[in-house]
């Protein structure tokens, strides 16, 4: 209950029948009580100075700062207390809520030296902790003032940083000198240097630091001496779509800088938890997780803080303790007691003594907490823990004797403490804790619940809250249209997801044997509110990857046996998009969106991590006022700008597409653009190999204006710009680019050069001296006019009845690997030379054929002879020896034809640095110089060759013996067979996209005046409600199909100005409460309100009020 609670109660009972006489005893009581902490307080003051020292002059420190990146908002004093200082507490959860989750809360620490009890506690003050730290003495600071201030830093300021090179405040002061804790990155761990590369260790996504001592002032509270203890505080909460959204922690060091031994020390989390309504609490702790947690004893959670039908559970958590176990694990928590708000053997403690006791799990007289009943008397079985069963088993609130009494739900009080533990002079010790909220269907699921949520804080900690971190929210821009809603979504180049690039390890996963430990992107999720303050929604769409991913259902509790299944992914396959479009809506009226991204892992769990959720709302409206007047062109809305509708073309050997989307018809431009590819560095680790791909960037040809740049992804993640469907929003247009893997093209019976099937494009395309491959000594014409060549991959169309085919898995199933190359096999005079690479003495003998690596030529391309790299043709002999290459071997038609077949071609590269007239001069020799003609390769011709890979493999020729043109011997001279692969886009490239006709019109005189005449006040007239009041307490109307610019001027039909409201921005609508310029409302009647638009005119609008009927509601 809290104080202003307790006035009330004191008022009432004044004013209804409390006597003067119960009055004034109970201010006697008091009286004495304080006679009494007055004169103790005095002899302390006598000891202390007796023993030559003197108390500090600190005032209290009055700084505060609240916790809330996520969905809890927990106020942080620097006083030793938390969530309350004499005003309303503050541990809001849900933030946007009503509901309060704790009314105070504290840390308590008491240990004895030399005997003497010496305590840092307090329960509403006053505090015995002072801002600022204690000097090697252990003396407190002159003038603690100087350090009553609380650092906090979010992940967002750092990234903002390193954005802008511009910090928040306390990101540029953090107090590194004081004890504030960093990550080193200028190589100097003694030094907090943030443009050197030194962070803030906030651990989470936001973290707040102060620092505080127990010397600063007397004990008034405890009544004891100080201590000598310097406090560092970390607080810190993490932004997720999980339970660790609802969770607070706290990690607090303490230093002994007393001079003297602290012995049977223990250290507690005092709380005073009011869960919503303070009247009906139970408390509880779970002895296997060392939890401590207060839920509802009712079903129905009423008052103006309370969770009304749906009761939550909160818990405490001691991960790590300042006790360890004989194995050296950490302990955490050693007892848990509760105590009532009276003055009984079981209420409220008077002063440092009772306060210790309860530490040390003992009752105001000494007695023992026994199991039962409220641990008072129903046995004699000490425990030390109180209500450790799980509701509504035994031993709990719910469950008193075993027989199902309950206790009488109330105003409660727990501490949850450690120890005991001695804490030496210079001694230094970390504690953690963590404050779990949770939600469930009923106040037995929300333990149930509770229980499984800490299992994940749990683990956070157990990893050193190096979390994964979720994907970053996405940054949601909105359009406002006739009667439609758009939303788009993107990433900054320092976001973790720029691109869609989340790829983050799982540390849960360090020593799981799996092979994939990484979360990574999978999708977006949509949703719509009802109001601001609707924090569920309903999803209206997810734009997931591709990749077989659908449906997932996590099992979120595996560690607390408790189960509990959730549907955490929609995913249909859909292919991502950045964008949606809401129609039919109603103008000016909020609609309220939201964008989730999220990412997936198969062997995590869970296996989807969210990001949190961005929030928008918009109002969909006329555009013709803006921009000084804006008009959409007609057929935009839907536009695709492809090359099929003439709008892309493109120049460039590549063989990509790109393709333009209309996503807002405001945003076009009209503007002509391109898509520029170039060739780019990715990893320079190794100076003399760097690699390289293709990137690109996005261009507005029109204003030179780069719309995207392709090196933000180099900078960003450490590759090239994705190609694919939807890649990135840039002017009102969905740009997607996309190239086809690596593959061996084929030609597509029915249709031209394609991916999807058909036979590989290995085709002739020069036959004997002059004649044409395509001609009429072709067996037939396919691939002529597909791929400008004849096909002769097992079909009969090359110049005589001959085949190229494989033996054994051919070159369509490798040469995909070195796409975009081609390759050609020429028969010359010259011929080459190979080596039966797999077979006895690796012979080299003469190939009646030369093997080109001829460069990204393309269908129908030109070959471009300056980039032509000659290969080396090895071979494979099926039967006849490896001292010639062979043609009439018959047992290995792969046709079982019975037809004389080659030996099989193999192409090889040269290793770096080896010229091919090295090769062949070495190879001829080598052959020349033999007698047998047969020499081995082993020593002179296989070392120049790289063997790690080869484009082309196994290839034969094989010809009818009964065709008149039958040689015995290889295809003649002349002929030129060509392998193509596919092409994806390549530097060089260049796609113009022409948008002219399509952009939005603005300064449009015309459309301004059409907008001016369309402006309006809504609803007129005001009938005493509108539908944009949030309550029945306000008044509201609203001018829609506003302009950038306008005054508005209403007045009484007497001619009295009684308002005026400048409107300066790019809003289409602008709310008036109905009050006059005083700020008092305006009565019912009629008024006229003049609307000036510089530039353009001006409009005078009838208005109509009638006002609300006020009833007063009197006793």
């Amino acid at each position: 209950m809290t104080f202003f609670k307790k006035s009330f109660l004191w008022l009432f009972l004044a004013i209804f029948g409390l006597s003067s006489a119960t009055l004034a005893d109970k201010n006697k009581n008091q009286r004495e009580i304080d006679a009494k902490r007055a004169k103790r307080l005095e002899q302390l003051r006598l000891d202390w100075a007796a023993a030559g020292k003197t108390y500090g002059t600190c005032q209290s420190g009055i700084s505060f700062s609240d916790l809330d990146i996520n969905n809890v908002r927990a106020r942080l004093y620097n006083t030793g207390g938390l969530f309350w200082k004499g005003a309303g507490a503050l541990y809001n959860v849900p933030q946007s809520g009503t509901g309060n989750a704790i009314f105070a809360a504290g840390i308590w620490i008491g240990g004895l030296v030399n005997g003497e009890l010496r305590m840092v506690a307090s329960d509403y003050g006053p505090w015995e902790l002072w801002p600022g730290p204690l000097d090697d003495n252990g003396n407190a600071p002159a003038d603690c003032s100087v350090y009553d201030r609380m650092y906090k830093v979010n992940r967002q300021d750092i990234l903002d940083y390193q954005d802008t090179g511009v910090a928040s405040a306390d990101l540029a002061d953090w107090p590194f000198e004081l004890g504030a804790p960093v990550i080193d990155g200028d190589g100097d761990p003694n030094n907090y240097n943030l443009a050197g590369g030194d962070r803030p260790n906030i651990k989470g996504d936001q973290g707040i630091w102060w620092i505080m001592n127990d010397v600063g002032n007397e004990h008034a509270w405890s009544l004891t001496q100080p201590i000598g203890l310097e406090v560092q505080v970390l607080a810190f909460s993490f932004k997720r779509a999980d339970a660790l959204n609802n969770t607070t922690f706290y990690t607090y060091n303490l230093i002994n800088k007393g001079g003297a031994q602290l012995t049977e020390t223990y250290f507690a989390i005092w709380v005073d938890p009011d869960l919503g309504d303070a009247s009906d609490d139970y408390v509880g702790s779970d002895t296997t997780r060392g939890i401590g947690f207060v839920w509802n004893g009712s079903d129905f959670d009423s008052g103006a803080d309370g969770y009304a039908d749906r009761p939550p559970a909160l818990g405490y958590d001691f991960f790590k303790g300042p006790v360890e176990d004989a194995e050296g694990n950490n302990v955490g928590a050693t007892k848990f007691v509760y105590y009532n708000n009276d003055s009984t053997q079981q209420g409220n403690p008077d002063a440092g003594d009772d306060a210790y006791r309860y530490l040390r799990g003992l009752w105001r007289d000494d007695a023992p907490i026994t199991l039962g009943g409220t641990g008072r008397g129903f046995s004699d079985e000490p425990v030390d823990f109180m209500f450790p069963g799980n509701p509504p088993e035994f031993w709990s609130e719910e469950n008193t004797d075993g027989a199902g009494t309950r206790n009488t739900p109330a105003d409660r009080r727990f501490l949850m403490s450690s120890g005991p533990f001695t804490l030496d002079p210079g001694g230094e010790i970390e504690i953690v804790y963590g404050i779990v909220w949770s939600q469930a269907g009923d106040r037995f699921a929300s333990v149930q619940q509770m229980k499984s949520d800490d299992a994940l804080a749990q683990a956070a900690f157990n990893v050193d809250f190096e979390l994964p971190p979720p994907p970053d929210p996405p940054r949601v821009e909105t359009s406002e249209l006739d009667r439609t809603i758009v939303l788009t979504w993107s990433y900054n180049p320092s976001d973790n997801n720029y691109l869609n690039s989340y790829d983050v390890f799982n540390p849960f996963l360090e020593d799981v044997e799996v092979d994939d430990k990484t979360y990574t992107f999978e999708g977006y999720n949509v949703f719509e509110y009802s109001s601001e303050n609707d924090q569920i929604g309903r999803r209206i769409a997810t734009y997931d990857v591709a990749n077989g991913v659908t449906t997932i259902v996590d099992i979120t509790d595996a560690t607390t046996n408790i189960p509990i299944a959730s549907q955490s992914a929609w995913g249909t396959d859909s292919g991502v998009k950045h964008s949606i479009q809401i129609d039919n809506t109603v103008n000016y009226q909020d609609r309220y969106f939201g964008v989730q991204a999220y990412a997936y892992n198969e062997n995590s769990a869970p296996q989807i991590v969210n990001s949190a959720v961005t929030r928008v709302n918009a109002r969909s409206s006329n555009v013709t006022s803006r921009n000084g007047g804006t008009i959409v062109a007609e057929d935009a809305n839907g536009m695709v700008f492809t090359k099929e509708n003439g709008t892309v073309t493109k120049e460039g050997k590549g063989g990509g597409t790109v393709t333009a989307a209309v996503v807002d018809p405001a945003a076009l431009t009209g503007d002509t653009y391109e898509v520029q590819f170039y060739d780019a560095v990715i990893d320079d680790s190794d100076p003399e190999h760097p690699v390289h791909g293709t990137n690109y960037d996005i261009v507005n040809a029109t204003t030179g204006e780069t719309v995207f740049d392709g090196e933000s992804a180099l900078g960003s993640f450490g590759d090239l710009a994705p190609q694919g469907d939807d890649v990135v929003i840039a002017e009102g247009l969905s740009w997607s680019v996309a190239g086809p893997p690596g593959d061996a093209l084929s030609i597509d019976f029915l249709g031209p050069a394609s991916i999807d099937g058909g036979s590989p494009a290995f085709v002739q395309i020069e036959g004997i001296g002059d004649d044409d491959a395509c001609g009429s000594g072709a067996g037939s014409r396919f691939g002529c006019d597909e791929v400008g060549g004849n096909n002769v991959y097992g079909s009969f169309n090359g110049q005589g009845n001959w085949i190229m085919y494989h033996a054994g898995p051919g070159a369509e199933a490798s040469i995909g690997a070195y796409a975009p190359q081609d390759y050609e096999i020429r028969v010359t005079e010259v011929g080459s030379y190979g080596s039966f690479r797999f077979q006895g003495d690796h012979n080299v003998v003469w190939v009646p054929a030369e093997v080109w690596d001829i460069g990204p030529t393309g269908p129908f391309g030109v070959n471009d002879p300056s980039d032509d790299v000659q290969m080396v043709p090895d071979l494979f002999a099926d039967n006849d020896g490896t001292c010639e290459f062979a043609f009439g071997e018959t047992e290995t038609d792969p046709f079982g034809l019975g037809w004389p077949v080659t030996d099989r071609i193999y192409a090889y590269y040269l290793n770096d640095g080896v010229s091919y007239d090295d090769y062949f001069n070495t190879a001829k020799a080598l052959v020349d110089g033999d007698a047998s003609g047969c020499p081995s390769g082993d020593t002179d011709v296989r070392p120049l060759v790289d063997g790690s890979g080869r484009p082309l493999q196994r290839l034969i020729w094989m010809m009818d013996p009964s065709d008149p043109n039958y040689r015995d011997e290889m295809v003649p001279v002349g002929n030129v067979i060509r392998f193509y692969t596919t092409k994806p886009n390549l530097p060089g490239d260049v796609f113009t996209v022409t948008t002219e006709g399509f952009g939005a019109e603005t300064d449009n005189a015309e459309a301004a005046a059409e907008g001016l005449d369309a402006l309006a006040i809504v609803p007129n007239p005001y009938k005493g409600a509108s539908d944009y009041e949030l309550s029945n307490l306000s008044d509201v109307v609203r001018f829609t199909n506003m302009p950038e610019q306008a005054t508005i001027r209403v007045f009484t039909l007497a001619g009295s100005l009684i308002k005026t409201i400048g409107k300066s921005g790019p809003e289409t609508s602008i709310d008036w409460d109905l009050l006059t310029e005083e700020g008092l409302p305006v009565s019912s009647g009629m008024y006229l309100v003049h609307v000036e638009v510089p530039g353009v005119g001006e409009k005078v609008i009838k208005f109509g009020v009638v006002k609300k009927r006020v009833q007063l509601d009197l006793l």
